[in-house]
């Protein structure tokens, strides 16, 4: 799966799974999982896969450092969102430029913000994120 099906998953997905969190996992460490039909997937060499589609705050760690972000909806009938703003980029009036994304659940759509800015290369200033890999893993 490439990042693009990546995303496109988490924007069709309903709620959490195990098996996405894992595959942004592998994405952003580049380390290796399992998948048995009787547990979550485990990372080999033990390291722990946040549950990233599940938690805010598992979701938050995706996000590029120095960005700011928030996650809500405005009403009972919206989508929840997610907005990461830059630090460094600014909109055609000067302002800070925004990346947004929406989902079922507050957590994808800030996986969805986060996937699609971590792709982007690195602005003058800006640390390197780690970087996500395409990932195969037979689907």
């Amino acid at each position: 799966m490439n990042i693009a099906e990546m995303i496109e998953r988490l924007e069709n997905a309903t709620g959490p799974s195990r098996e996405m969190d894992a595959q942004i996992w592998r994405a952003v460490t580049g380390g290796e999982y399992l998948i048995t039909s009787r547990s979550p997937p485990v990372a080999i060499g033990g390291a722990t896969i946040p549950a990233y589609t599940a938690s805010v705050d598992a979701a938050v760690t995706l996000v590029r450092d120095g960005w700011s972000w928030t996650v809500g909806n405005c009403d009972e009938g919206d989508a929840p969102w997610a907005c990461l703003t830059s630090p460094l980029d600014s909109d055609e009036d000067g302002g800070c430029k925004d990346y947004h994304a929406s989902a079922a659940t507050a957590p994808l759509a800030l996986c969805i913000a986060a996937v699609q800015v971590r792709q982007m290369p690195p602005r003058e200033g800006e640390a390197t994120p780690k970087s996500l890999q395409e990932i195969g893993h037979g689907d």
